[in-house]
């Protein structure tokens, strides 16, 4: 289990680094800085702009882990599929905390396509419905792919339960309709995942 700490770790960094790549408020295209190479090979799920910016941030560092804890080439896609499910599910989560830092971090392209005007103040719940639907695929890609891990799968599996059930979380908090909010899983819940992982 030791490996929790440094995979949320890298995953808090990677979440940190979102200011490399911010949009301003209500929706414009993202701006990424000079030398970052462009996915190649990523399985679709989600629109292209939001795929984009969670490979970038954090599906590398998904593949970096993978390599690090013995897993083998194969296993890339999953590795991938792991860290962009769980940088989706930081953006869904922080929506309000980044508005508040005049920042958006979903995709001009996802929010025209849902009709999303004023992110602030307009109604969420499709948004969110949506963005946790399709980051529930890249979840499912990423946790499947856990079993190839030769090292620190326990720790790897109980991060991923740990951030995949934020995602029931904003649901069961009403989809964003008390603001600001931060959905959090409770302590108790994270005790009951870890043991859920190494049984698994």
């Amino acid at each position: 289990m030791l490996i929790t700490v440094p995979l949320f770790l890298a995953f808090d960094a990677a979440g940190s680094a979102r200011g490399w790549f911010a949009s301003d408020p209500q929706p414009n295209s993202f701006i990424f800085p000079p030398g970052v190479p462009r996915a190649s090979g990523c399985v679709s799920g989600g629109d292209r702009g939001d795929r984009k910016y969670a490979y970038r941030v954090a599906g590398t560092v998904g593949r970096l882990l993978a390599a690090i804890l013995g897993a083998p080439p194969e296993a890339d896609q999953a590795a991938r599929a792991l860290g962009i499910a769980m940088q989706r599910t930081n953006i869904l989560r922080d929506i309000d905390e980044d508005l508040a830092r005049r920042r958006v971090y979903l995709a001009a392209e996802t929010l025209q396509r849902l009709g999303i005007q004023d992110l602030a103040q307009g109604e969420r719940r499709p948004l969110l419905e949506d963005q946790i639907r399709v980051t529930e695929y890249w979840y499912r890609i990423g946790i499947t792919g856990s079993s190839q891990l030769r090292r620190g799968r326990p720790g790897v599996l109980a991060a991923a339960l740990m951030y995949r059930q934020i995602l029931t979380q904003i649901g069961s908090d009403g989809f964003g309709r008390t603001r600001p909010w931060r959905s959090h899983v409770s302590r108790r819940r994270k005790a009951w995942l870890a043991l859920l992982s190494l049984r698994a």
